[in-house]
């Protein structure tokens, strides 16, 4: 500890202002620390069917299945460009994470594929009145 270094400033040594500071500590829960380190692009994404699309890559996991057209924001660590962190960008709320589709495993792949199964009609946000979708043609 640093007890010998007496700043003008701190009317002290740096463990004495330490002790002598009313600010109230907060612990902050174990599974949110890592959120501190996140870096976020700055931009808007939007969930799409292969995902969400960064930096000319997809990403993507069993838990946008149905949530196409959602704008998200995305965040990850530094220097790990495997996995992003994905936030809803109307409340903040953290979606969850995402892998990149190029480097998924066969574990992710199904995963993803199971989840389109189990709800292979879910309405697609933001498709409800979209005049460009194609009515399918009558067999002749």
């Amino acid at each position: 500890m640093n007890t010998s270094h007496h700043p003008p400033v701190l009317n002290g040594n740096p463990l004495q202002a330490w002790q002598a500071d009313p600010t109230p500590i907060t612990d902050v829960p174990a599974a949110q620390l890592g959120t501190f380190a996140l870096e976020d692009d700055g931009r808007t994404h939007t969930i799409s069917t292969s995902g969400v699309r960064w930096r000319r890559r997809d990403c993507l996991a069993p838990w946008m299945n149905g949530r196409t057209g959602t704008k998200v924001s995305v965040r990850r660590l530094p220097h790990d460009d495997d996995t992003i962190e994905v936030f809803d960008t109307d409340t903040g709320r953290h979606l969850g994470s995402a892998f990149l589709a190029a480097a998924a495993s066969r574990e992710q792949i199904r995963a993803v594929q199971a989840a389109r199964r189990v709800h292979p009609h879910v309405q697609r946000r933001g498709t409800e009145n979209d005049s460009t979708r194609r009515t399918p043609r009558p067999h002749a």
